[in-house]
This record gives structure tokens, sequence and C-alpha cells, in this order.
């Protein structure tokens, strides 16, 4: 029998979602057992960019975050200078051409995957909840991260947490659900179960066993982003603290439609971001 995670010695809790613009970033204290006032620990939202610009003749990232978004032209007058708009939708392409057989350790991938490094190392340097910030060291942290549902299933396990590995935030001996990694599928199906009302993102009751269309569409600058997630409802295969279904993703599909005229690519404008779930009568 798998042995159980002890949050208690991990009472803090970062929270990252991978979006195609900003990394979203939520830190809480969830051992509610331990807090005597709550109020003092409400969760702490952020939005980080985690764009990088690199010099690639010394291996350097010179810009990282917003600061790389001001000085990206810089690209564009030297050869060796690089821009990377965010590193985190690159992992996936940086993982499956590793698994070619040709592949050459390329310092574009290094570097990207150095920019995800850090970004992860920066993360505690943001947490903030109160009176507790004054002793909280990397040890009290555990860890999620919601990935887009559509990446190579196998990067959840080697590739990411041998990132966070890299940065120092988890070791190769802690429990396992110190990290925990969820697709955006996953996230979104729980969420929309949490409704105490009926949505209109849900056309009918959740059933076990049945089959659902999960549809997203997002309009970023020049593109379209549409994410569609066929999938089935499941019971959890350990006991769980609540009643909700899991979701057992069946086929995945991701693709971008380019809007022209083309927008400038100056500041990132987000014209309609939504998703919708359907049920399937087959």
């Amino acid at each position: 029998m798998k042995k159980i995670c002890n949050f208690s010695k991990h009472p803090y809790c970062i929270d990252l979602y991978l979006d195609e613009v900003e990394t979203f970033v939520t830190y809480s204290f969830t051992n509610t057992r331990k807090c005597n006032n709550r109020s003092s620990y409400e969760p702490n939202h952020r939005k980080m960019r985690s764009s990088i610009l690199y010099d690639a003749d010394s291996r350097l990232i010179l810009k990282f975050g917003v600061e790389a978004d001001k000085e990206r032209h810089r690209s564009q007058d030297n050869k060796n200078i690089f821009y990377v708009d965010n590193v985190f939708m690159h992992l996936d392409s940086v993982y499956s051409r590793s698994k070619q057989k040709k592949y050459k350790n390329d310092i574009h991938d290094l570097m990207i995957q150095e920019g995800v490094v850090l970004f992860l190392k920066q993360l505690h340097e943001g947490f903030s909840l109160g009176r507790l910030t004054t002793h909280i060291t990397d040890l009290d942290y555990h860890f999620a991260i919601t990935i887009p549902t559509h990446w190579n299933e196998t990067i959840r396990e080697v590739h990411l947490r041998e990132l966070f590995i890299k940065a120092g935030l988890v070791s190769k001996e802690d429990h396992s659900d110190r990290l925990l990694i969820f697709t955006r599928l996953e996230s979104r199906f729980r969420y929309l179960q949490s409704l105490k009302h009926e949505s209109s993102q849900m056309s009918s009751k959740i059933r076990y066993g049945r089959l659902y269309t999960m549809y997203a569409i997002k309009v970023i600058d020049s593109k379209i982003i549409v994410a569609l997630d066929l999938f089935s409802a499941q019971y959890p295969s350990v006991p769980a603290f609540d009643d909700y279904y899991l979701a057992k993703s069946i086929k995945s599909i991701y693709f971008t439609i380019p809007v022209y005229p083309k927008r400038s690519f100056s500041k990132h404008t987000i014209v309609n971001a939504s998703y919708r779930l359907l049920s399937n009568t087959f």
C-alpha cells in the first residue's frame, strides 16, 4: 500500500496554473487546523511572466519576466541574443525533441529549461501570508501545478519533476505527492463539479462512466486557441474527502488559428476565454 504524504510537514502550498500568456500563482496556508485566525491566511494570488532574454554564446539569461519583455528588441539587433515569450509553453516541445533518436543537446532547449528553473527558484520570494512568513523555510512548502492537457503524459513524472528538483524545491527522497501535477482538464472538471448551482458551463448532470467533451476557446493577440477534450467520468481510485468524479482523458486536441490582419505583440490581450462541458450520447 502506498504511503500517504504527511502534508502537516508542508503546510504551505504554492499552486501554479500554466497559461499561454502568464503563469497564475497562488500562495496559501492549507493546514487550517493550526490556524487560529483564518483571515490572516487568505490565499495570495499573483500573475507572473516567464519570458527570458538570453545570450546563446555565454549561455546566460540576461533578462527575465517583464524586464525581458521590455528589452525583447535586443534579439533583433544581435544574432546571439534570443527572446522566448513563455518558457513553460515550450516544455512539451523540448521534451518531445529530447526523445528523438538523433537529438543533440540544443543550447536553445537548455536555456528554456534554465528559464523554468529560474522561475521556480523565485517562487518562494513572493510568499506572503501574515506573521508566519518570518520562519517559513523551503521544507514548509508543497506544490501543485496545472499543465495543458495535450502535453506528453510522461512529462509529468519525468521532465517537470526533474526541473523542480533542480530548482531545489523538492528532492528525490520526498514523497511524490509533495509535488502534485494536474492537467487543465482535471482542474476544470473538478471546478465545474464544485459549483453549487446549475451553471451554463455544463449541459447535464455528471454521471459515472458517461463520455463528455470539454472545449475551451481563447483569443490572444493574433491567434485563436482551441482545446477539445474527450473523457469519461470515473470514481477516484482511492478514498477522497469529497464525492467528485475524476476525468479520464481519452483524446485531447489543441490547435491555434491565426487571425488576420495581425495585431501588435507589444501587449498581450485576451479577447475571450471560456470553456464548456458537453455530454456525449454515444
